[in-house]
């Protein structure tokens, strides 16, 4: 593992929007055309999510399915989280909070309570695990 130094190393990570009806989304969720009404987001979380984003200096990707991308500097990331990240050797990043705990899931205290009230997490993408050999 590798811990990012450069402050303008572009960061990109996934918000997962709470769903109306405050099912938790984990990694064993099985989201089907049957179930999908439950996870839906309220319709104007997006907006508001988006606008807070913008106005904190994130490139906010679009919307798709239940979450949507922000982009910024790594520098952005670490004031506005007060996290860093630390690269594994596939090329994926995860968080490394204050107590040096590492993790995917990056921490929302720090975030305005009306977007905390929207997400239901912000996670570091994994790596893929398919492609040119150069990559990893």
């Amino acid at each position: 593992m590798c811990l990012i130094s450069d402050y303008n190393e572009i960061i990109s990570v996934q918000v997962i929007l709470q769903p109306s009806s405050k099912i938790v989304i984990n990694g064993e969720s099985l989201i089907t055309s049957n179930n999908i009404v439950g996870y839906a987001p309220p319709p104007d979380a997006y907006a508001l999510a988006k606008n807070i984003f913008i106005s904190l200096f994130f490139e906010v990707g679009p919307l798709v399915g239940i979450s949507f991308s922000i982009t910024a500097k790594d520098s952005v990331f670490r004031k506005i989280f007060n996290v860093s990240f630390q690269k594994d050797y596939k090329g994926g990043i995860q968080c490394v909070k204050n107590d040096k705990s590492q993790s995917k899931k990056l921490p929302l205290d720090h975030l305005p309570d009306e977007l905390i009230e929207v997400i239901q997490s912000i996670t570091c993408t994994e790596s893929l695990d398919f492609g040119p050999a150069e990559y990893f």
